[in-house]
């Protein structure tokens, strides 16, 4: 254990943040010298000190020989001079002095044994919080005070159905423009296919997922082959939309009645 007959500190100072204050202090901690002892927290003249340091903390100990009333007194001008509050707490012939400085928490333990008196003393690393004044304030909230308007948003590719997306029947098909009750726009053709109802929807989830527009919507394989079905593909542009195709499979007596709709959502 290593023996000073004093302690000295090089505390770097706080610069002042803006906003975030606990957090302004805490941070200063990790880049300052080692935590130590204030250097004018002058042990008792004479005393030979011992000092142990573990994370955030410095506990100082020694004994001397001197009364205890002048060793409070000792302290007591030392906090004077540095204009630190001073109220001993007295239990019998023991004492304990707290002292709250900027960085550290500090407790002195005096107490009578034996023939001589035995000093403890506990130094706790505490974040500086920095001041801050109305100014400091009033410059930090300047950027909240700016009005903040949306981003613009990218305009969508014009809606055209894609010449891949074609009939599973290969039947010829008529196009015709919609608006939706979201007031989106669309295009819709329809056809009757002789083909399953299965057959078809796995030929719409090939031919979406294969042409940018993967399946995010799919009935269940095995939804019985005489109920309706649907297969939705997306395809997303960002900052601007996204165009979704949504095909619905209705079973008739003679195949499937097929809906191909593309829709623009913006």
């Amino acid at each position: 254990m290593p023996v000073h007959a004093g302690w000295s500190t090089n505390m770097s100072p706080i610069r002042p943040l803006l906003l975030a204050v606990l957090l302004a202090g805490m941070g200063q901690l990790a880049g300052q010298s080692p935590f130590s002892i204030p250097a004018w927290l002058d042990p008792y003249p004479g005393a030979t000190v011992e000092t142990k340091t573990s994370a955030g903390a410095v506990t100082a100990t020694y004994e001397v020989e001197a009364p205890v009333a002048d060793v409070i007194a000792h302290y007591g001008e030392l906090f004077a001079a540095q204009g630190v509050p001073f109220h001993p707490e007295m239990y019998g012939a023991a004492a304990v002095i707290r002292g709250d400085i900027p960085g550290c928490g500090l407790t002195i333990q005096v107490r009578k044994k034996s023939a001589v008196v035995s000093v403890t003393i506990t130094a706790t690393q505490r974040p500086v919080i920095p001041t801050m004044t109305g100014q400091d304030v009033r410059r930090a909230m300047q950027k909240y005070d700016q009005p903040v308007y949306p981003t613009p948003k990218a305009p969508l590719p014009a809606l055209r159905w894609p010449s891949w997306l074609t009939t599973s029947d290969d039947v010829a098909a008529t196009i015709r423009k919609g608006v939706d009750r979201f007031k989106s726009d669309y295009l819709e053709t329809q056809f009757n296919s002789t083909q399953d109802r299965a057959a078809v929807q796995r030929f719409y989830v090939e031919l979406l997922n294969t042409h940018d527009y993967p399946v995010t919507m799919e009935s269940s394989s095995i939804t019985p082959p005489d109920r309706p079905a649907v297969v939705e593909g997306t395809r997303t542009f960002p900052g601007a939309g996204r165009f979704v195709i949504h095909v619905d499979l209705t079973p008739t007596s003679g195949g499937v009645h097929v809906v191909l709709r593309i829709t623009a959502h913006g």
